[in-house]
Order: C-alpha cells, then structure tokens, then sequence
C-alpha cells in the first residue's frame, strides 16, 4: 500500500504524541506511603517511589522529609507499600525479589523468574530451552526442571493429584496458589500478600468524541486521475462519536497494563466539487456518507498509579460500514448549453475496513469515576474495491472517557 505524505505526517504525530506522554511519565515523581527495612532490621515510614515492578528490582527510591535517596539490594533488607507489593533484598544477586506469600514455604518473584524458599533454602524455578533432536529433526523443548523442584518441597504433604504438576504453570496465579495450598495443608501461619487485591479487574464506561476522517483517492492506471479525475484530491470529514468502553486488567500482575474494548459509532459525509476544462467541459459534485461502527481493541501502559495517569495504546482495529453511499452527479456544458448525465456510482465502497492505530492520553481518578482524555491515530485499508482505483483512508480523534467499576 503507498501512503500519500499526509498519512505519513500521521505517524510522526504519533510518534511525537507518544514521546510527550512518555515524558509526563518518566518525569512525573508518583510517591505512595511505603516503608523500607535497614540492614539492622529497623522499619522507617516514609514515602516510597510508584514505580515499575522491573525498576523496583533494581533499586528503592525512598522520600522522608530529609530528602529522597535511592537505595540497592546491598544497602537495606527490603521495602514496600502497606497492604500492597512487599519486596526482599537478594544480596548475592543484588536485586529485589517480590514476596508473593511468606510461611514455611514461601514464593518470590524477581526478573524472570520465581523463587520458592523452605527452611533456609532458596530454589530458582525457571523455565529454559534447549536445542533437542526428535525423528531427525532439531527443535527447542522446555526443560522443565523447576516442576520436580516444586514437586520435591511439596511433596511431603500434598498428593500428586493436588499438585498437579502436568497444569502447573510458571505464573503468579499458579504458583500463589500451591504455595497457599501447601502452608495450609502443613497447618502453617502464612501471609499472602496483596491478598485484597484481585486477580482480575473490569472497568466499563462512556466514550464521546470527535473524529478527522480522511480519503485519500489515487488512480492506479499510472494517469493522474485519467479514469477517476472528477474525484478531489482529498475528501475530510469532521464526525461526532459516542462509544462504549471496556478495560480488563489483572492488578495482582500488573496494574499498569490492560486490555481495552471498544465500541464507536458515527457518521461521515464528505463532499467534493470538480470542474474540468475542455470540451465539453463538466461539472462534479460527489456525495460520500458512510454510517460507521468501529472496534477498536488496544493494549494499553500507563505510567504511575496516582490520580492523574499518563498513558499510551497501541492496537488493531475494525470497521464496519452499516450503510454506504457514494454519489456522482455531473453536468456537461457545451456551447453555453448544460446537459445533466444520469447519476452514478462514485466508485465501489467497501463494507468493512481494518487497520491499526496507537494512542496517548492521561486518566484522572475521582471518588467514583475514572475520566480520561487521549489523541489517536489511525491508518486504515482502502475504502474501495477497484484494482484502478486506491482510496487510502486515516483518522486523528479526540475521545473523552467516563469509566466505573
């Protein structure tokens, strides 16, 4: 597909969207209550850094009234949030581990992999790959070693048929909950924490909007509109839109990513007057309206937990063209007199549409409601079905988002 130099402009607007709201996030210093734990086994309250998992197992950014200072695994025992994300100094790996349950059998996690701790012993459950040759051929296979790790410190309690082990995966999900089983099968205190935060978290609401839609129309008989010269060059069309929303999300494996579903509907009209010297000469209104239903779904990363959230998408998307219409009325003039040909189809419209599209915006959390403003772009599949003619179509729209639990 050739893009014209303004769906090309699209994408360094994105780029440049993207680079401002990466920028709000990284810059933005979210604190939350937190704690961290000196190396004498002392717990001082402060203000601790919201920041990714993944940077939080390099180091702790804690704030007390005598400033902000970062912190390594070298340099206390832990950190954390209360009733929240709990994380353990590993010194000879320098890096923090998140506790996910504590008790005679205790579960971490840290950067790519999990850590099951009993008695005084920490094993490394991880998954690899290693080359194999099966009927002469050579593939990766997972080794999966870590599963009789867990089978040897679960086994003396629990039967096979309670581990599982064929199902068991290297999750958050899977993993929590034989390490819960275990503890309470051994009649063994455990905490297990972020245990009030659920596993899945659903968020539906109200999307209204205003969206630019461009066609781009180019003849591909290798003539500047020799066959379809009565279209305009460019055709926009400024359309309201309402919507529905969907957002799901795991929050005990990550809050700052989810999935988002949504529903829009609009209406386009674009309009064209083409006058063409010569003889005879001729006059060309052409009508294009479109009745549009479109899905777009995104995966979308948002930078901090606080009341004000930058965030970014990325995603697919999918139109659906409820009624289509396009119009061609022309006049011929000719020694001063006017002739009105029959009228005619435009060109052939498609009913549905793909493409792909990314996102910034920001979302504020109020008492009972999330609002969100964000800027889209989207590059989209031709409108028509010609193999002479190519009527390239992108979006820019400005949404507004009101969302409930």
């Amino acid at each position: 597909m050739r893009y014209p130099s303004k769906i090309k402009f699209l994408r360094s607007f994105l780029f440049a969207s993207f680079y401002c709201v990466i920028s709000i996030g990284w810059c933005q210093a979210d604190f939350r209550e937190g704690f961290i734990i000196t190396s004498s086994r002392d717990t001082i309250q402060g203000e601790v850094a919201d920041r990714s998992v993944s940077q939080n197992y390099r180091s702790c950014v804690f704030r007390t009234s005598s400033g902000v200072i970062e912190y390594t695994p070298q340099e206390i025992l832990g950190f954390g949030y209360p009733n929240d994300r709990f994380f353990i100094s590993q010194k000879p790996e320098d890096t923090f581990a998140e506790v996910l349950v504590e008790g005679e059998l205790s579960l971490y996690r840290s950067e790519g992999r999990y850590h099951m701790k009993k008695d005084t012993t920490v094993y490394i459950l991880e998954s690899r790959q290693e080359l194999i040759e099966k009927n002469g051929r050579m593939g990766l296979a997972e080794k999966s070693r870590w599963r009789g790790i867990v089978n040897f410190l679960v086994g003396d309690c629990l039967e096979s048929s309670e581990i599982r082990l064929g199902s068991l995966r290297l999750s958050d999900i899977s993993l929590t909950r034989l390490t819960i089983k275990y503890n309470e099968c051994r009649d063994a205190p455990y905490v297990e924490f972020r245990a009030q935060i659920p596993w899945i978290d659903f968020y539906s609401g109200l999307v209204l909007g205003i969206a630019r839609n461009e066609l781009h129309p180019e003849d591909q008989t290798g003539a500047n509109f020799s066959n379809y010269d009565y279209l305009a060059g460019k055709y926009t069309s400024y359309d309201p839109t309402i919507g529905l929303l969907f957002e799901i999300l795991s929050p005990r494996i990550s809050d700052r990513i989810s999935f988002q579903l949504e529903l829009h509907y609009w209406k386009s009209a674009y309009r064209s007057f083409v006058s063409l010297e010569g003889r005879p000469s001729t006059n060309n209104d052409v009508y294009i309206n479109l009745t549009t239903l479109s899905v777009p779904f995104s995966f979308k990363y948002k930078f901090n937990r606080g009341n004000l959230s930058p965030f970014v998408q990325l995603g697919f998307n999918y139109d659906n063209h409820l009624e289509t219409s396009g119009r061609w009325l022309s006049e011929e003039v000719r020694s001063g007199e006017t002739n009105t040909n029959p009228e005619r189809e435009a060109f052939l419209i498609k009913k549905n549409q793909i493409g792909y599209w990314g996102g910034a915006g920001v979302r504020k959390t109020l008492s009972k409601f999330q609002v969100g403003l964000s800027v889209r772009a989207y590059l989209l599949s031709p409108l028509d079905e010609s193999s002479l003619l190519q009527v390239n179509a992108n979006r820019i729209a400005l949404n507004l988002t009101l969302l409930t639990r």
